[in-house]
């Protein structure tokens, strides 16, 4: 697993707790407040988890699942963001991520595809871009929060 832009790292030790045997990845700028809270946690619930701020250091040339719980929406150019975890080749992807929402970190204009595009329309485009890089959605439940977060599968795998 990577967890992309893990923050306190929550979710991470979830991961972590529920497939023990995993290896999983925390993603997060190093040395911030939100890197050290993390270091924290995982010392004291006893995980081993991967700590990186930067993907060259994952060794694996495939990864299981990307785990990007509202994460892409803060790049400008998402897509270009976006790609970098799909060249890892994930079986799956977990993800959250809210262009629409008008919040701290997103933007109203992102950049895709080199062009200028408004925060509405980006969600649709990226749910296209997943699907032609061979990413399906998959209903998960009818209890989702706004069908939130989205699991695609890849077809290719």
């Amino acid at each position: 697993f990577i967890d992309c832009g893990a923050g306190i790292g929550a979710t991470t030790a979830m991961l972590k707790l529920a497939y023990p045997d995993a290896k999983v990845y925390y993603h997060n700028l190093r040395n911030s407040e939100q890197w050290r809270f993390a270091e924290h946690l995982f010392t004291l619930l006893n995980i081993k988890i991967e700590m990186i701020s930067d993907l060259s250091e994952i060794k694996e040339k495939e990864i299981d699942c990307v785990c990007a719980l509202e994460y892409f929406e803060h790049f400008k150019e998402p897509f270009v963001e976006v790609q970098k975890f799909l060249n890892f080749k994930p079986k799956y992807i977990l993800d959250s991520s809210r262009f629409t929402q008008a919040c701290q970190g997103h933007f109203e204009h992102y950049t895709v595809g080199g062009k200028d595009v408004y925060h509405r329309k980006v969600q649709k485009l990226y749910k296209e871009f997943l699907a032609s890089m061979g990413y399906e959605y998959s209903y998960i439940s009818d209890y989702q929060w706004n069908r939130y977060p989205s699991f695609y599968k890849n077809t290719n795998a």
